[in-house]
C-alpha cells in the first residue's frame, strides 16, 4: 500500500522571468511551488501562504534583494 503525503513547499524568487521558470519547472515536479520576481511579492505572498520549507532566491533584485 502507497501513503500519500503532502508535497513539500518551496519559493523561488527571482527577477530574470526564464531563470524562475527553469528552477519552478525543476522544482515543480515533485513540489508545490510558488513563486516571485523580487523581495517585495516574495513578502506578500508569504503573508497569504504562511510559509514553505524551501526559499531558493536570487541575491540581486530590484526593489528587495535576495538578503
Amino acid at each position: 500500500m502507497q501513503v500519500e503525503h503532502a508535497p513539500h513547499t518551496a519559493l523561488v524568487i527571482d527577477d530574470d522571468e526564464v531563470i524562475r521558470e527553469m528552477i519552478v519547472k525543476v522544482l515543480a515536479r515533485e513540489n508545490l511551488v510558488y513563486q516571485a520576481g523580487d523581495g517585495v511579492a516574495a513578502l506578500s505572498l508569504l503573508q497569504r501562504v504562511g510559509s514553505v520549507d524551501v526559499i531558493v532566491s536570487d541575491v540581486m533584485m530590484p526593489r528587495l534583494d535576495g538578503f
